[in-house]
């Protein structure tokens, strides 16, 4: 009802809608190209001070400048999640003024020093997402995050800014198909002591590194790689092997993203067949999750894939290829952050 009566007011000032934020529980902005980044968002100003109920702030859309939020969550008690760009990282804002260290959730697309002193600032995070409007990140001496238990980056390299010692998901970008920083993720969680659930490597080699981490990552339930690169390697042939042995010996579910190129089809469901079949059970694999694409392009299943996802559901096992939705869940966006 309320959203009805803000389209019907059109461009008439909003003070009405004003005079209720102290109600507000999410304030939501959508910016798009077209926006006016600087001073177009004074009209909240008369919020200052009154946004007493207010649990989350959130600022979504595409921008192509930088966009200036005012100063108005100085008295905001009930904030806890604060969410100033989408997965893509497409929105860049300026440093609103946080009270950071009651912040549970956040999302953020800064230079690595502003997410820095962010970080420093914001000891109570659960789960964070960041981005960032440059690549050089030196190494620096790690943020300890003590409660952070989900870390979306999309520079692998600010892995080493960072000592997460409750971490369980990790989301990691490597943009087209790079592998450089891989080997680094099994240090970061040794110098974190953490216990590693969830594991999910977008745009990502298939390489011997990896296998190497991911030997030292026995924890490891959930496994989705994104692997860049569809043709048959020896590094593929490697990680297969891998899997039917003793690699990852806790893994529940693996999700991968599977084409029409000559991947090794036989090997990869013998593999796949044997971890549904492992000893003992607790051991075993219980879901085999394949897609196909990139981003917004959803591609069919392959034919010959088709052909044994089938005759895996056949034979009682948890196999399917899965659609856009479940696909953006297993990759950690849907859920973001």
């Amino acid at each position: 009802m309320i959203e009805i009566q803000l389209v019907r007011s059109a461009d008439a000032p909003l003070r009405v809608f004003l005079a209720h934020s102290s109600r507000w529980r999410t304030l939501r902005l959508e910016i798009f190209f077209e926006f006016d980044a600087h001073g177009s968002l004074d009209w909240l100003r008369p919020a200052n001070g009154r946004l007493v109920g207010l649990e989350t702030f959130e600022v979504t859309g595409s921008s192509g400048s930088q966009v200036d939020i005012p100063d108005i969550f100085s008295t905001t008690p009930s904030l806890r999640k604060v969410f100033l760009t989408n997965w893509t990282f497409e929105v860049y804002t300026s440093v609103p003024a946080i009270p950071w260290a009651q912040i549970t959730r956040y999302s953020g697309a800064f230079d690595p020093d502003s997410q820095t002193e962010i970080l420093e600032a914001a000891a109570n995070l659960v789960s964070c997402a960041l981005g960032f409007r440059w690549d050089d990140v030196d190494r620096g001496i790690p943020t300890v995050l003590p409660r952070l238990r989900r870390l979306h980056l999309e520079t692998p390299e600010f892995i080493h800014r960072l000592n997460t010692p409750l971490l369980e998901e990790l989301i990691i970008h490597y943009w087209g198909g790079a592998t450089e920083g891989v080997e680094e993720i099994l240090p970061f969680v040794q110098r974190s002591s953490c216990m590693l659930k969830t594991l999910v490597l977008r745009r990502c080699n298939i390489n011997l590194d990896l296998i190497t981490v991911l030997h030292g990552l026995p924890s490891i339930t959930h496994l989705v790689i994104e692997n860049d690169n569809l043709d048959s390697t020896p590094a593929h042939i490697a990680l297969f092997d891998a899997l039917a042995n003793d690699l990852c010996p806790n893994l529940v579910c693996l999700a991968c993203r599977v084409g029409s190129k000559d991947i090794d089809t036989h090997q990869f469901f013998a593999m796949a067949r044997s971890r549904f079949q492992m000893e003992p059970l607790s051991a075993r694999l219980v879901q085999l999750r394949l897609f196909g694409g990139w981003g917004s392009v959803v591609e069919p299943c392959p034919p010959h894939i088709a052909v044994e996802i089938q005759k895996m559901c056949d034979e009682g096992f948890d196999v399917s290829f899965v659609d856009s939705h479940e696909e953006e869940t297993l990759k950690g966006k849907a859920t973001f952050p």
